[in-house]
């Protein structure tokens, strides 16, 4: 920057570059973000439409919906601007309103042909941008005459078209078009008013605002623009790939296999749709070669009853590829409800085996049984008032008084006998061992369609959280975690109920050395050598709030936050884990996969890379049975791998014309650990890590890492600040990797301290241990 600001004043062309400078600050790096929210906050009302982009996405088959934005006083403090909303969706039969009215948020359905309110309840908790030059990955032009702009909101990335009077007029996602209309005639918006829900008592709704939202950057200084206006000029072009309109597969497809659950009463042969009970499914199953549809009778049947079993598995090995006698071959098996209970209790019972090759996806399966069948037998029975009797009646014009033999196998674990209790226990187990994929709902009233007000009331009738007939609590108790099977894309251990959120855990943070001297610690093969105490730091826990990344992967950036979560990233676990789960030494082969799948991820992630060494690599376990020499423990201590002295020691093992490249500034070096588990979900020891912009320079102190052969290195430890934020990536796969920055020779870079920590909720999922593998990587790269 500064040569090209000499060569400019020797040229004597500075009213000319000036004027240039204006011409590119004002089109390529000015978001206008001042004049957009003077024109919002100065126009009564937004008027935006909604269009869903895949056909998946859409809701009882409807992909708009329309919604009015009412902005709310003047920006804030950090500059975003507060607002009140109404969203509407309408399909044929139902109404559903969302209503954003001081910070809290309300849903409510009401029937279109009556307009009766049919459901109404609380909403739970769901700014800067940057000036684009082009958006790839759409054949619609966006904007024609206006400004791209780059924004993440809620983990999604969104591209605005702004027009030249600052106003907001198209926006995109990989998922949404929106199309903004400004209303300048107050009666045209409707009313916005707090939703009433019939009551005398006022419903109590949370305040949206997520804490996870991270924190407004200050306003550019001079130099920063300059250098801004300076990299938008001369630079490459700034752009944003649009994702593709339709879901692909990323594995080999399988042909599919659908099993309903209970109450079907028709049986019948196999098809290729099943509309009335499973919708359009068939329509969004990319991963599926084909597609069959079972039609058992799951009235009269019950789960354990052999014929059903058994016609269970002569479907499930006639459909799939490769089957052997009664093993079933390469299948996607897709089971609900009821039909979760049949698969297990068919394997458990030897009627057909699963082999590696199916892949199963469990949906609401009621792995316990259900209360709501016991409701429905207790309600036949009870003849306590009018009202009982009345409703026996109309639940045997249903068919269900008596409780026909598909629902009283299906009653509650709790209330049935030894035997029926056993059989519950080796379905659970079957699932645990074959699972892959785990799904289930956690709203009984759902998104509205005509048994919405039966479910409802089924689950105000019992007093349990539950989805009609899936009790959701027992849902979360009834699925511990799956152990892995072979298959290499969708290799299990997934949990009913996603493991995530806000955490309150403490973290262990440096205090104080023994001996009051340098702090230090002993690693590898010295530990055996040394004669002394083999630490001398001391540390204190302290609690803190661990954010969850889940859900808002986009929104992070490696030299921002010091860390990136990346996702879709080729399994090691495969390559890497023995036929008994046990990681392999890093040797030979294993050693060169390591190294040629961490190469590719971290020029995948810094395409400007020009030179890039592993020098670690190692793995942990938090198994403490386990006795391999190689393998580490999880470290509980918030440590940085490196200091800034230890890291910018490394640039010396450069090549000469590299390092004279990093000493002119023309190449960055950073130094990187990059992280990958080798179990299918994460739930015992996960890693936490601090927002590095949060975190201050105060706070960290250098300490001594006693290596083998006599070497010494250094690592940074962290005392604890109560300002520093900190984050979590809940259940992470093993196809996922974090990249933690640990040097930058970038000063005003970041870097990132991080530990792994005990998750109180792993006690649940007992022998369930934390399998990983780690990287450390020099990369330097000219950006």
């Amino acid at each position: 920057m500064l040569i090209v600001l000499a060569i400019v004043l020797v040229c004597g062309t500075v009213a000319t570059a000036l004027g240039v400078a204006h011409f590119v600050f004002v089109t390529k790096v000015d978001n206008q973000a001042k004049a957009i929210l003077s024109g919002l906050q100065h126009t009564p009302g937004v008027y935006v439409t909604l269009t869903v982009k895949r056909a998946s996405m859409r809701l009882n088959g409807v992909s708009t919906a329309e919604a009015y934005i009412f902005p709310r006083g003047g920006p804030n403090l950090d500059g975003a601007l507060s607002f009140d909303a109404v969203l509407t969706h309408r399909n044929e039969d139902v109404v559903t309103t969302y209503t954003l009215v001081n910070t809290r948020a309300y849903v409510t359905t009401s029937s279109i042909s009556t307009g009766a309110i049919m459901h109404v309840s609380c909403l739970e908790a769901l700014t800067t941008s940057t000036v684009l030059d082009e958006v790839q990955g759409t054949a619609q032009l966006l904007c024609d005459n206006g400004k791209l702009l780059q924004l993440s909101f809620a983990g999604e990335n969104f591209v605005f078209c702004t027009a030249q009077d600052s106003k907001l007029q198209r926006a995109a996602s990989d998922d949404l078009d929106m199309v903004i209309q400004y209303v300048s005639d107050p009666t045209l918006l409707p009313d916005l008013v707090t939703p009433w829900n019939g009551t005398a008592t006022p419903l109590d709704c949370p305040v949206v605002v997520s804490s996870g939202i991270p924190p407004t950057p200050v306003a550019p200084t001079y130099m920063e623009t300059a250098s801004m206006v300076y990299n938008a000029a001369t630079g490459p072009k700034r752009s944003f790939m649009m994702g593709k309109l339709s879901c692909e597969c990323r594995r080999a497809k399988q042909p599919c296999l659908f099993v309903h659950g209970l109450g079907n009463s028709k049986a019948g042969p196999m098809v290729d749709t099943f509309k009335s009970y499973w919708g359009k499914i068939h329509e969004h199953s990319p991963c599926c070669s084909s597609t069959k549809f079972v039609q058992f009778d799951t009235v009269t049947q019950g789960w354990t009853d052999p014929n059903l079993q058994r016609e269970f598995c002569t479907a499930a090995l006639k459909i799939s590829q490769g089957a052997s006698q009664s093993t079933v071959g390469s299948l996607i098996l897709v089971t609900h409800s009821m039909g979760n209970l049949l698969a297990g209790g068919a394997v458990a019972s030897g009627m057909c085996q699963f082999s590696s090759r199916v892949t199963w996806m469990s949906l609401a399966g009621p792995m316990q049984g259900s209360q709501s069948t016991n409701l429905v037998a207790s309600r036949c029975a009870a003849s306590n008032s009018w009202f009982d009797r009345a409703f026996a009646d109309v639940l045997g014009l249903t068919g269900l008084c008596p409780s026909p033999r598909a629902y009283v196998q299906l009653q509650h674990q709790s209330t049935v006998g030894a035997d029926m209790q056993a059989k519950y226990q080796q379905a659970q187990a079957v699932r645990r061992t074959h699972g892959a994929r785990v799904l289930c709902g956690t709203d009984p009233f759902g998104i509205g369609s005509p048994i919405s007000n039966a479910s409802l009331t089924v689950e105000q009738w019992h007093k349990t959280h539950c989805q009609c007939v899936v009790d959701c609590e027992l849902l979360v108790r009834s699925q511990a975690p799956m152990v892995p099977n072979t298959d290499d894309e969708l290799k299990g251990h997934t949990r009913a109920s996603h493991v995530g959120g806000t955490l309150q855990v403490a973290l262990n943070f440096y205090s104080h050395s023994s001996d009051g001297g340098l702090p230090y610690s002993t690693f590898g093969s010295q530990r055996a050598r040394s004669s002394g105490p083999m630490s001398n730091i001391v540390s204190t826990p302290h609690v803190v709030e661990l954010l969850d990344m889940r859900g808002q992967e986009r929104a992070f950036d490696l030299d921002l936050h010091g860390f990136v979560p990346l996702g879709n990233v080729p399994s090691l676990a495969t390559d890497m884990l023995d036929e008994h789960g046990e990681i392999a030494d890093l040797v030979g082969d294993t050693l060169r996969l390591i190294t040629a799948h961490v190469d590719a991820v971290v020029r995948g992630l810094i395409p400007s890379t020009e030179s890039l060494s592993i020098f670690t690599t190692m793995t942990r376990s938090s198994n403490p049975h386990n006795s391999a020499q190689s393998q580490r423990r999880p470290s509980p201590l918030i440590h940085i791998d490196h200091t800034p002295t230890s890291g910018a020691s490394f640039l010396t093992k450069f090549p000469p014309d590299i390092q004279n490249d990093i000493q002119s500034g023309r190449l960055r070096v950073r130094i990187l650990s990059v992280w990958q588990p080798l179990v299918p979900k994460v739930l015992d020891w996960p890693l936490a890590l601090a927002d590095a912009r949060t975190c201050p320079p105060t706070a960290l102190l250098d300490s001594e890492t006693r290596l083998a052969h006599g070497n010494i290195g250094a690592m940074s430890l962290m005392t604890y600040d109560p300002t520093v934020q900190w984050w979590y990536w809940s259940s992470m796969a093993h196809s996922e990797v974090l990249v933690i920055k640990n040097y930058d020779s970038k000063d005003s870079q970041g870097r990132t301290p991080h530990t792994s920590f005990f998750d109180p909720r792993s006690v649940s999922s007992p022998g369930v241990f934390r399998k990983s593998v780690e990287a450390r990587v020099i990369v330097a790269s000219t950006m």
